[in-house]
């Protein structure tokens, strides 16, 4: 995908970011936060909400309760997450939103098959687990993550994925 990206309402879109947060988990920030990157860029944002079925589901039948219907649940409470996350975006904003089920990793790996993204935005609670892997995955692609415990209103840069050592 050369040259601006551009779509309906949009004026000369500069490139595509991924942003990816947990439902539940991820400082809501986070996501304002890359809807200011986007901004900045004048790039489109695909803000992608990752979860993972409860380690419990296969305990359900204990207490009576179907598990497909607690994963059900589950991904319609990351749904709703996602849904409020989105509607505190500023509407100035090329946005899509999108809810994916299983590991964070091989969510971004299949998001990338799909479109060619310039950044990976990913929050303190994805990365600090998993930023060598997606890092590895990702040679190339610029990752930023926001770390709200150290920086409320700021991130820290990896550049072309450098992966720090914990």
């Amino acid at each position: 995908m050369g040259g601006p990206i551009t779509g309906p309402g949009d004026a000369d879109l500069g490139g595509a970011l991924l942003a990816v947060l947990h439902a539940g988990r991820s400082d809501p920030r986070a996501a304002t936060w890359a809807a200011s990157r986007a901004r900045e860029l004048r790039a489109r944002l695909t803000l992608m909400c990752v979860w993972r079925p409860s380690a419990l589901v296969p305990l359900a039948w204990l207490v009576n309760v179907d598990a497909q219907e607690l994963v059900d649940d589950q991904e319609q409470m990351a749904a709703r997450w996602l849904s409020d996350r989105l509607e505190e975006l500023p509407h100035d904003v090329s946005v899509i939103g999108m809810v994916r089920r299983g590991p964070v990793p091989s969510a971004v790996a299949a998001e990338k098959s799909r479109q060619r993204y310039d950044e990976l935005l990913v929050d303190g609670e994805v990365s600090r687990r998993l930023l060598p892997r997606l890092a590895a995955q990702s040679p190339g692609l610029r990752i930023l993550v926001y770390d709200p415990p150290t920086a409320p209103d700021r991130a820290w840069d990896l550049g072309h994925s450098q992966v720090p050592h914990w």
